[in-house]
């Protein structure tokens, strides 16, 4: 009956692990997809910092 049980255990371990593999693997392709539109937006960014300091050249944009 104890191994049995250990074969149980195992298997539920092994349940975990793939199901734990499965969501790292879903969030990186989520980021993977974002990657990009965060690409997009910190260029638009740096162009509007740059555009903001060639109206007022004595005015420095705060940083981020």
């Amino acid at each position: 009956m104890g191994l049995l049980l250990d074969q149980r255990r195992f298997l539920d371990s092994l349940y975990r692990f793939q199901t734990m593999c499965e969501l790292i693997t879903l969030i990186i392709d989520r980021l993977w997809e974002l990657l990009p539109d965060a690409n997009q937006a910190m260029y638009l960014l740096a162009n509007e910092r740059l555009r903001a300091r060639s109206l007022k050249p004595g005015l420095r944009m705060p940083r981020l």
